[in-house]
């Protein structure tokens, strides 16, 4: 579609005058700062290379927006993964058992400020007992644990509980 001349100023025309108002505002205001036009000069510099920087950057904020979709795809996949095997009512029921032999263990323990030898044997038997329960197929099965799940495992056994207590 190819605009005529007519249409083209009065589609310019607003766009234009306000530009122009904005020119003539900005050059009075600078003119009653007593500032002298080369400090104008200094800014239009400066707005068009911050222009120019949001221009050149965009392609780069889209290669990490990318990045963060292929990593979130991911994580999503592998938290799938984890709940069709948390999912799994015998691997749940072996765990229960577990933790119920432990927390029966543990019922004649002293506290954790008194004992804490004790206190690590059991988060270690909980770990031990979890690890054998998902991985009954591997060999070592304490060794496909990494440190921050095995970390998150012990503080949620230990708030579950404090708060059943």
């Amino acid at each position: 579609m190819r605009f005529k001349l007519w249409q083209w100023i009065v589609l310019i025309t607003p766009i234009a005058s306000i530009a122009i108002l904005l020119l003539i505002a900005a050059g009075l205001q600078i003119h009653t700062w007593g500032l002298s036009w080369i400090w104008t000069i200094f800014i239009l510099v400066f707005l068009g290379w911050r222009w120019l920087l949001v221009l050149w950057t965009r392609p780069m904020v889209e290669q990490v927006e990318a990045a963060v979709a292929a990593i979130s795809a991911d994580m999503e996949a592998v938290t799938e993964e984890t709940q069709s095997a948390i999912g799994n009512a015998e691997v749940g029921a072996q765990i229960e058992t577990a933790l119920e032999t432990i927390l029966k263990e543990s019922k004649g323990d002293r506290p954790i400020w008194e004992d804490q030898v004790t206190f690590f044997q059991r988060c270690q038997a909980v770990v031990v007992a979890v690890a054998e329960a998902y991985g009954q197929n591997t060999q070592y099965p304490l060794l496909n644990i990494y440190i921050p799940q095995a970390y998150g495992l012990v503080q949620g056994t230990v708030e579950d509980v404090g708060r059943a207590i």
